[in-house]
């Protein structure tokens, strides 16, 4: 069987949280362009999940370069790339952390990914260029909710999911906690109600 083209991969974004499927340790969620495999359209990501990371900061990471045991060795970082109707593990051997810019943190990626029995692809080696986004600021939040909120004309609490519908659509937003969000939007329309002359 052919190695699967991952020349196809091509990262747009990643996020870095703490996990949510792991009791413990950092989920990286590498949101990649769409692509078209066998005449169809692939719209995916690869999910790191549970890694155990010395720091969550993106400061504190950047120049680093961390090495991590395959799977089943414990400590190894449960990965997987979705398409054809299933999960292809992705085992992670290392992560080069580069310079944190205004951007973000770059990050390759090297590994592998395991195609299982009946899978069309052999298992293929992973080299992968991405940027973890860099986490936005509580000025830099409020500013956005400001700003969607005046482009959407809203000026009360009761219309907050005009501008959470906005702010849903915000790439620097995809991963935030949403009720929190919510809540932080409604606190930020009372504000600017109570601040109207009346």
């Amino acid at each position: 069987m052919p190695a699967f083209p991952v020349a196809l991969l091509h990262p747009l974004v990643a996020h870095l949280s703490p996990s949510t499927i792991h009791a413990h340790g950092a989920d990286l969620e590498i949101e990649l362009a769409p692509f078209v495999l066998g005449g169809e359209p692939v719209r995916t990501a690869i999910r790191l999940d549970g890694m155990n990371l010395p720091t969550y900061s993106l400061e504190q990471l950047a120049g680093r370069r961390l090495v991590f045991p395959l799977n089943p060795e414990p400590g190894y970082i449960d990965g997987s790339l979705y398409f054809d109707g299933r999960h292809h593990a992705v085992d992670i051997r290392e992560l080069c952390f580069g310079k944190l810019d205004p951007h973000g943190l770059p990050v390759r990626i090297e590994g592998r990914i395991h195609f299982d029995d009946g899978a069309r692809f052999d298992d293929t080696a992973l080299s992968l260029a991405a940027r973890i986004a860099r986490p936005l600021s509580d000025a830099e939040i409020d500013a956005l909710i400001d700003r969607a909120a005046a482009d959407a004309g809203v000026g009360s609490i009761q219309q907050s999911g005009k501008v959470m519908a906005a702010l849903s659509r915000h790439p620097s937003l995809r991963h935030a906690d949403m009720a929190l969000l919510h809540a932080r939007v409604q606190a930020r329309l009372l504000i600017g109600e109570a601040m109207r002359p009346r």
